[in-house]
């Protein structure tokens, strides 16, 4: 979806790294001169870093799916349901 949204405005990414943790994504970011497209949440969790800069997005991009993992010991817990 990123891609398409960009592509409509003649601009593109160069995907240097990736990760699955938005988390280690900011940290990542953080010691390199990389950027990196993250949720606004863990922009404003991390903009206190004074090695970050949160930025807007040149355009929108939309949402994206949220997923949830437990392990299957949890799968009868009426918790977890």
């Amino acid at each position: 979806m990123h891609f398409q949204a960009l592509a409509q405005q003649q601009l593109k990414r160069d995907v240097a790294i990736s990760g699955t943790n938005f988390f280690a994504v900011a940290e990542m970011v953080a010691v390199t001169d990389y950027r990196a497209t993250l949720p606004s949440l863990i922009c404003r969790r991390r903009a206190h870093y004074p090695r970050l800069k949160v930025l807007e997005a040149p355009v929108g991009l939309g949402t994206f799916p949220f997923e949830m993992a437990r392990h299957v010991r949890y799968r009868q817990d009426p918790a977890h349901r």
